[in-house]
């Protein structure tokens, strides 16, 4: 193998590729973190990275249904939101990304977070047990 093959042929990796009910993830591994990362169009966004970090080979159930009782009880999530952060509009902002860490995973200490972008700031909600824990405003 010469010199310049070595480099090709890495970047001819297999992808470890899921499907779930949720939509399609792919694996990546950054260091000692492993997740599972999909764009999915939701009931309560269009084209939102759902990133799952795991420690195993899928993302689990929990994390799927957690995902589910974010969609289903977004509206509670929202005036959560405005009560702890009357400036936060956040009806005009786009959720770009959700991450939910796996139960037991040691690297998180929060069950989802979830940021929403605006034209001018980004606002990131931290949740534990679908209750707003903290928020933080970005300008």
């Amino acid at each position: 193998m010469s010199f310049f093959n070595y480099f090709k042929s890495s970047k001819h990796k297999k992808q470890h590729i899921i499907f779930n009910s949720i939509g399609k993830f792919t694996y990546n591994k950054t260091d000692e973190t492993s997740s599972f990362e999909g764009i999915i169009n939701s009931t309560i966004g269009k084209k939102i990275v759902l990133t799952f970090p795991t420690q195993g080979n899928e993302p689990s159930g929990y994390q799927t249904a957690y995902y589910k009782d974010i969609e289903n009880n977004f509206d509670m999530i929202l005036q959560q939101l405005k009560s702890k952060y009357p400036k936060a509009s956040v009806s005009n902002y786009k959720i770009t990304n959700i991450l939910i860490p796996d139960q037991k995973n040691p690297y998180y200490d929060f069950d989802a977070e979830i940021t929403f972008q605006g034209t001018n700031s980004i606002v990131s909600v931290i949740l534990n047990v679908l209750n707003v824990e903290e928020i933080i405003v970005i300008q």
